[in-house]
């Protein structure tokens, strides 16, 4: 297999508002639940002190944050205003929208155009490009190697030209 180079994109996110200010949403399937930066709850004059404090399970193994939940949580996507069960945590991204939201509405995210429909609109994704320059300049396999799912192997490379 060769691939002469990688896309320069990993994640893609819309545009939501919170008390009028335009924040962007990554678009996050893996994620279970929906959460707001807590800088960025800050900043919109969001007191948390009176919601319920939790922890979060990050997807590294082992590894938590502490958040707090504000179970009726407004913002806007499009023309429509939802109030949803938002987690307000130290995140490195304004916002996530997680899985819980996308299938309790019944989203689709389309990533060939790209955009996410829901109820019935059409709203434009944007693709976030790394900051970081990476780029795969050819990957050759000289043998094929079979994992099976969900396990770990380390696999010897010979780089040339770096």
């Amino acid at each position: 297999m060769n691939f002469s180079s990688a896309p320069k994109c990993t994640s893609l996110s819309i545009k939501l508002k919170i008390k009028n200010k335009s924040l962007p949403a990554l678009l996050d399937s893996g994620a279970e639940v929906t959460v707001l930066k807590s800088s960025i709850a800050e900043s919109l004059g969001i007191d948390t002190s009176n919601f319920e404090k939790v922890s979060l399970n990050n997807a590294e193994e082992g590894s938590s944050m502490e958040a707090c939940l504000c179970p009726d949580f407004a913002f806007k996507i499009g023309t429509k205003t939802y109030n949803w069960p938002v987690f307000i945590a130290p995140i490195k991204v304004p916002f996530i929208l997680g899985f819980d939201f996308a299938h309790h509405y019944g989203a689709v995210l389309d990533y060939g155009i790209p955009q996410l429909v829901l109820h019935n609109e059409k709203l434009p994704a944007i693709v976030n490009v790394p900051t970081e320059d990476f780029e795969v300049c050819r990957v050759k396999i000289d043998s094929k190697i079979t994992l099976p799912p969900m396990s770990v192997s380390e696999i010897p490379v010979q780089l040339r030209g770096s």
